[in-house]
């Protein structure tokens, strides 16, 4: 995901648009192959974005995740700039820039959680 304009430091620029699904709700969507563009808020509930991701509704979806990726131009790690954050108050799940903030045109990074590739609810 690339966005056309800087993004100051520390600042929550976009949220995740979805449905809450209990854990075992979500596994049934995933047999029936719907188990992609989804992050854990709690210990058994999902902020499943799957299908508002399809229509291109869920823009926060796009996001990626720095874990083993390598630029092929460069052969640099790439670096996480943002984090992903849950408001229990508000039940809104958004992506926050990191302390130096993301430059205009840059790839938006962060960690997709100590699951991913294990489970795919983290996305």
């Amino acid at each position: 995901m690339l966005f056309k304009v800087d993004i100051p430091p520390n600042t929550h620029f976009i949220a995740f648009d979805g449905i809450f699904r209990s854990l075992s709700e979500f596994r049934e969507r995933r047999k029936e192959g719907k188990g992609s563009y989804a992050v854990k808020t709690g210990v058994d509930q999902v902020l499943d974005c799957y299908d508002k991701s399809r229509e291109g509704k869920c823009h926060a979806s796009k996001a990626n995740s720095c874990l083993n990726l390598v630029n092929s131009l460069t052969n640099e790690k790439a670096v996480k700039n943002a984090s992903m954050h849950h408001n229990y108050a508000t039940k809104i799940t958004t992506l926050k820039s990191g302390k130096f903030g993301i430059k205009a045109h840059k790839e938006v990074m962060y960690p997709y959680g100590s699951n991913y590739k294990t489970e795919d609810y983290n996305v």
